[in-house]
């Protein structure tokens, strides 16, 4: 109800007009339909054997989610620039949905987003994290080491089948990255790829000599 009562008083006077207590609350319903579908994709994505249908439909209902949250942020963006008096969680609210859309809107924004890291208003580690992946999906080594892809192994031992395992996206510059992370204010990689591990139930691997052109044939056999 909440959420619905939220969404409507943004359609009647927009999203821009609404104040920053307002606009609190209602990036707060939007960071956290975010997330909640996103841990619902990860929990039936870690079951053996993963449940096909639930899980295409969690995906489906993510980019339902996805799609509104971007609309939001695009037409707050938009109408008034980056919003003033809004908390840090809102703040970092509206990159998380920059995060998570398409490259196109992400390359709209980013200008934006490195201005508010010049702020203060977001923080080093987020703005990484989106530049890795514009990088990412750019088909073009990351800088900070903190986007992955999932790849299917078939395992030959005692009974043959299928494993899932996770890789670090090839990096730019290898013999720097815990140095290069450090200044982003991020772990040390090795601590990274544990965090990974443990949230997707999966191993998480990192090869410095993986190139780009090897990690996507390694793709293409998927």
């Amino acid at each position: 109800m909440k959420h619905l009562l939220l969404l409507l008083l943004g359609l009647l006077i927009g999203v821009s007009n609404l104040s920053a207590r307002q606009l609190d609350s209602l990036l707060r319903v939007v960071h956290d339909r975010d997330q909640a579908v996103r841990m619902e994709v990860i929990r039936l994505s870690q079951q053996v054997p993963p449940p096909v249908d639930s899980l295409m439909a969690a995906y489906a209902r993510m980019q339902e989610a996805d799609a509104e949250n971007q609309r939001i942020v695009s037409e707050l963006l938009d109408c008034g620039g980056w919003p003033t008096g809004i908390s840090d969680e809102a703040a970092e609210t509206i990159w998380l949905v920059i995060d998570h859309a398409d490259l196109e809107m992400q390359r709209r924004w980013m200008p934006l987003i490195e201005e508010q890291v010049a702020a203060g208003t977001i923080s080093k580690s987020s703005y990484a994290t989106l530049l890795d992946r514009m990088l990412m999906r750019g088909n073009r080594p990351q800088r900070y080491g903190t986007q992955t892809c999932s790849l299917t192994h078939i395992v030959e031992d005692d009974s043959t089948h299928m494993e899932q395992r996770i890789w670090l996206w090839p990096v730019e510059q290898p013999e720097r990255l815990d140095s290069l992370r450090e200044v982003m204010e991020l772990a040390p990689i090795a601590t990274y790829l544990r965090e990974v591990e443990e949230v997707y139930g999966a191993p998480c691997l990192w090869d410095p000599k993986l190139t780009v052109e090897q990690i996507e044939a390694l793709r293409q056999g998927d």
